[in-house]
């Protein structure tokens, strides 16, 4: 084995370790060296990987939004509709927040008070549903008694095909023109830089 495989070993298991401390102690009650010693490696090897204990919560986080980043791309592979896309999803979610506790704790560091989080994986996962009833009503896929005015119309929501729309993506916002349409212009594009 390598030293950069050994390098990458280690992290996975600092972060999977941090992951089942703070699932199970919280944010606060967590310390560093139980994460280092949970994971069978030295303090100095966990100072190696991390600064300290907020950049361990924000690799558990990010860790934890890969791993449902890429599971709701694999469910959303070949579906007929939105609809059929929302339901395979939240299934999915459902098993990894069951069996893989990075996810588990990912979301439970949303909720901590003590520390801001550095992705807020239940407001991703809020404009993702959001997203997607949205689109399963323009496919108009869902029932007739589903009380349509419940729902938002967020502002990325396509409009009438003589307007532009705008889409949000990963680095900030993206402009989309609409055929025959003059330019477009979308709200905070282009992103800033940071």
């Amino acid at each position: 084995m390598t030293k950069q495989e050994r390098g990458i070993r280690t992290r996975h298991a600092l972060i999977r370790s941090a992951a089942k401390l703070f699932e199970r102690h919280g944010y606060d009650r967590t310390r560093l060296a139980e994460i280092s010693s949970d994971a069978g490696v030295s303090p100095g090897a966990l100072h190696f990987h991390f600064r300290n204990k907020a950049a361990v919560a924000d690799a558990v986080v990010t860790a934890a939004a890969r791993a449902l980043h890429q599971a709701a791309h694999r469910a959303s592979q070949g579906q007929p509709n939105a609809l059929q896309t929302l339901t395979d999803i939240s299934h999915t979610f459902a098993f990894l927040l069951s069996q893989d506790v990075v996810v588990r704790a990912g979301f439970q560091l949303g909720y901590d008070t003590v520390r801001p989080p550095s992705l807020n994986l239940r407001q991703e996962w809020r404009e993702c549903v959001e997203r997607l009833l949205a689109q399963a009503m323009d496919e108009g896929v869902l029932a007739e008694e589903v009380p349509l005015k419940r729902w938002p119309r967020p502002w990325w929501r396509r409009p009438p095909a003589s307007k532009c729309w705008a889409e949000e993506t990963g680095s900030g916002c993206r402009a989309i023109r609409s055929p025959g349409s003059g330019s477009c212009s979308c709200p905070g594009w282009p992103p800033r830089r940071r």
